[in-house]
C-alpha cells in the first residue's frame, strides 16, 4: 500500500442507531477507522476503499447506514 493510498480520502458514515456496541467492534476490524464526534453528530471516519467492507459488516450484522460523506460539515448539513 503507498503513502497516498493509506492517508487517502476519507469518508464520514453516519448510522441509525450509533449506540449500538457493534460500531465500536468495527473501529476494531477496520484499520485507520475512528469514532468522531461533531457538532453532535457522532460518525465513523473510513477510508473510502474501505467502504464496500463497510457495508458489507453493517449488513452482516444488521446495522444500517443512514448517509456517507466526503466531510463533516456536509455530513451534518445532510442529517440535520
Amino acid at each position: 500500500m503507498t503513502v497516498r493510498e493509506k492517508t487517502g480520502r476519507k469518508r464520514y458514515v453516519h448510522f441509525v442507531d450509533f449506540n449500538n456496541p457493534e460500531i465500536r467492534s468495527i473501529v476494531r476490524i477496520l484499520d485507520d477507522s475512528r469514532v468522531i464526534n461533531y457538532k453532535g453528530i457522532t460518525a465513523l471516519r473510513v477510508r473510502h476503499d474501505q467502504l464496500p467492507v463497510l457495508r458489507r459488516i453493517a449488513e452482516e450484522r444488521k446495522m444500517s447506514i443512514d448517509m456517507v460523506s466526503g466531510t463533516l460539515k456536509a455530513l451534518k448539513r445532510k442529517v440535520s
